[in-house]
């Protein structure tokens, strides 16, 4: 099942969001419905100003049947219509209206769930699970706020990561008790060092905060375990207690695909590649529309080497949206792989410009000139870095993507010593990087794996490390 933005019949913000809110209302009560299989909020947030063809959306998110609504405000009533198609052939399944007095849209979420739940004709006795219908908070407005900001939060830039935790602060200074919104914040900050300047040590101690905070609120929370887990990971290197939080999660919320995406991450880092393209396609089967699991899942692939599958997936990816520059990123890295230098040349420009400048998609530019032998104009990128470290922090791993590039083994190895005293997220996957394939035979590379904790037997291809 897929429940899509309701439509709001008044213009205004306020109208999309109660639309937004409904959707997620919804999504979370009837994923608590088993045998139920629902796409998450983050599947279908960017489908408000789509054309409303259900049955078309629907067959894009490869489920069997659409959920669709509208609302209509009328000073302090709220009247909500709402019907259920069949994917297959387009047959309406169930429709119904409701009045509520607008000052308690909860009642009317509740109201819909129970009828479409009744619809379905599903045996709810022992079905729901003793969290149903927890939204984490009774006020609207926190809630509204919590919306708005994983709205933000799905769109992976670092001024939206910004609006999504104010958002996520604002629905915490109406409520502080409520969990998800703390879980927001976490998820915000282990995010911010990939897509913005802030240092790690900045950002992942406040990340971690906010997940131990959502915890203490809420010790079920899937987000917040999962949001643990990553910092866990990318930070303190404490790789068991990490794969234990991933694996909580998922016990806890089957059906977030943040979970398995990320835990994809430390499986790969471990030379687990199997499990961890597994992993990868799991969220993406959750969440199919989404543009950073189908670039994670290309990541996957091209950690173990398959290239061609690699390059395949980032191209589905960008077919979804062009303007991705995670996914250029990713297929420059697997084009320069492959030996298609111009290729990888061209995808990281559109990487380095639609970022915004990030410095880790300038870095991988550099590489890619590099690889193709322009070495003058991959030293123009570096030195271009060097100008920008002057003021602002700069990844040290992106010098040491252009520096592996230039075939300068000792100034790579520099640099991921810098990024390891930085704590750098580019030291727990080197391992398993092609780009850093030529430093394997330096006696320092060893001793720097040992120092993040990975065995030294760590490679890309078909190793499996031990755990």
């Amino acid at each position: 099942l897929a429940v899509l933005p309701f439509l709001s019949l008044n213009s205004g913000e306020d109208g999309d969001v109660l639309g937004l809110a409904m959707a997620d209302a919804l999504i979370t009560r009837f994923s608590e419905l088993q045998p139920l299989v629902v796409r998450p909020t983050s599947a279908v947030q960017e489908l408000r100003d789509a054309p409303r063809d259900a049955v078309a959306i629907g067959r894009r998110l490869g489920v069997d049947a659409v959920m669709d609504g509208s609302l209509q405000r009328s000073g302090d009533r709220l009247r909500v219509s709402v019907h259920l198609l069949r994917v297959e052939d387009g047959r309406p399944l169930w429709a119904r209206s409701f009045e509520t007095v607008y000052t308690d849209p909860f009642a009317v979420q509740d109201a819909i769930s129970d009828q479409v739940a009744d619809a379905l004709s599903l045996e709810l006795a022992g079905r729901r699970s003793h969290r149903r219908g927890n939204r984490g908070t009774a006020d609207v407005e926190a809630y509204q706020e919590y919306v708005r900001g994983r709205f933000f939060w799905n769109r992976r830039t670092e001024a939206d990561l910004r609006k999504a935790m104010d958002h996520f602060q604002a629905a915490l200074a109406r409520d502080p008790a409520f969990a998800a919104a703390q879980a927001g914040i976490a998820d915000c900050w282990v995010l911010l060092p990939l897509y913005s300047n802030v240092p790690p040590r900045e950002a992942f101690p406040r990340a971690i905060a906010a997940a131990n905070a959502a915890l203490r609120l809420d010790p079920d929370l899937a987000e917040a375990h999962t949001s643990l887990a990553y910092a866990r990971f990318l930070f303190d290197w404490s790789w068991q207690g990490a794969e234990e939080e991933f694996r909580r999660a998922q016990r806890l919320d089957p059906a977030y695909p943040t979970a398995p995406q990320w835990y994809s991450y430390l499986l790969s880092a471990t030379g687990r590649h199997d499990e961890a393209i597994a992993n990868a396609r799991l969220a993406q089967r959750l969440d199919p529309l989404s543009l950073v699991i189908n670039a994670d899942l290309g990541f996957g692939l091209y950690f173990a080497r398959r290239y061609d599958e690699a390059i395949a997936q980032f191209d589905r990816t960008l077919e979804l949206d062009p303007r991705f520059p995670y996914a250029h990123f990713g297929l420059a890295l697997a084009d320069a792989a492959a030996g298609r230098h111009e290729e990888a040349i061209a995808e990281a420009r559109q990487a380095a410009e639609l970022s915004g400048g990030s410095s880790a998609m300038e870095g991988a530019l550099g590489y890619a000139l590099a690889a193709a032998g322009r070495e003058e104009e991959a030293r123009q990128v570096r030195r271009a870095l060097e100008q920008r470290a002057r003021d602002q922090h700069v990844q040290a791993g992106a010098f040491a993507l252009v520096d592996a590039g230039l075939g300068d083994r000792g100034a790579a190895l520099d640099q991921l010593e810098a990024a390891y005293r930085e704590r750098s997220r580019f030291v727990v996957l080197m391992g398993v990087w092609p780009v850093f394939d030529p430093l394997h035979a330096d006696p320092r590379w060893d001793r720097l794996l040992r120092q993040v904790g990975l065995p030294p037997a760590v490679t890309g291809g078909a190793t499996t490390a031990a755990r």
